[in-house]
């Protein structure tokens, strides 16, 4: 035991994410899978949570300065990621937490690595300024998108750069518990397509014209549908402007959410990870593209993406009906697609395991 490696990682945990709380188990398995025995100690909002459901770690407050330096002190690796941590456009705060916590560990004289980020937007100069001296001085990065190594490069990041798949492409669906859950929503017969809408200020226009072309879409091809919140309870305001679908809350629970998107026929996707568990799947989707990073995964994965700004039921319903149509091609695509990005997403713990 004394020879054990100790890692802590720092990341979007313990704050009811369905997809970062998906990351984070897909760290952890991946670190497993690659014959990397350490104790991974996780920063997190909700350490007693974090625990009960990733049982392979251990967790300290994320706030609790004397625990965090405590854990870095016995610490040999240091992982920043995944997720979309470094970025200004919703907070700035939250850019600089992460970014100090690289530097806190680095003055420590710990190795740090980023580890299958997306990165940005990077508005302020600030945070431009600051994410390339700590991002340049990491032992290793892996971002999980292009785009977020082309930014890195344009900001003055040094160093080798690898783009690896998100680690929730290793999250296993648990489709017993879902199918359970869609047979208590009375949607175990017919075919359903799942909505996982997002919620944000003056949204509930854009989500009407989603939600009458998911209702017309489904009248033609004789399905149902239900919405799952991705994050709660941040997500429920949107839910309900899709007052025909059936709702089913997860409570944070990713494998579970997986599941419902794997027991559905399609998906229609603002949140990332939900859009990430139906390719893992070979569940076709429409992508409703808010931010950049959903349309470079929904480039990357040939699903059809419409512009949140520009959306209309129209629009929506179409793309659904095209994909429904030929869903049997495109789930043979898609799986093959999410095996690809399996491998890659082990590229990133790796890496991990030779800095150790």
């Amino acid at each position: 035991m004394g020879s054990r490696k100790r890692i802590v990682i720092s990341g979007y945990y313990g704050f009811g994410n369905t997809g970062d709380e998906a990351v984070l188990a897909g760290i952890l398995s991946s670190l497993a899978e690659v014959s990397l025995d350490a104790e991974c100690t996780v920063l997190s909002a909700n350490p007693a949570h974090t625990i009960a459901v990733h049982k392979a770690a251990c967790a300290v407050h994320r706030y609790d300065l004397r625990g965090v330096i405590a854990a870095l002190k016995k610490c040999d690796l240091f992982i920043s990621g995944g997720g979309s941590l470094v970025q200004d456009a919703t907070s700035l705060r939250s850019a600089f937490y992460y970014l100090a916590m690289l530097k806190l560990a680095r003055t420590m004289g710990r190795k740090t690595m980023i580890y299958a980020q997306g990165v940005g937007p990077l508005l302020r100069r600030a945070v431009r300024f600051g994410t390339a001296i700590e991002f340049s001085k990491a032992a290793a990065i892996t971002v999980r998108d292009v785009d977020s190594e082309r930014l890195l490069r344009d900001i003055g990041v040094s160093g080798r750069i690898e783009v690896c798949a998100d680690p929730a492409f290793l999250v296993e669906p648990d489709i017993e518990c879902a199918g359970v859950a869609l047979a208590q929503a009375s949607l175990g017969e017919s075919p359903v397509v799942c909505v996982a809408p997002r919620s944000w200020p003056g949204a509930n226009p854009r989500l009407a014209e989603i939600a009458e072309g998911v209702e017309l879409a489904c009248a033609l091809t004789r399905s149902r549908s239900m919405a799952v919140p991705m994050q709660e309870p941040d997500d429920v305001e949107a839910v309900d402007v899709f007052a025909r679908s059936a709702p089913i809350c997860c409570s944070g629970d990713f494998r579970l959410a997986k599941g419902l998107i794997c027991n559905c026929s399609c998906l229609v996707g603002m949140r990332l990870h939900s859009l990430i568990f139906a390719a893992g799947c070979g569940v076709p989707s429409v992508a409703i593209s808010y931010d950049p990073k959903v349309a470079a995964f929904a480039e990357s994965a040939g699903m059809p993406c419409i512009d949140i700004s520009t959306v209309t039921a129209r629009d929506v319903q179409q793309a659904l009906c095209e994909s429904l149509s030929r869903r049997d091609e495109l789930s043979g695509r898609l799986r093959d697609f999410a095996e690809e990005m399996r491998k890659s997403a082990l590229r990133s713990a790796r890496i991990a395991k030779e800095l150790m």
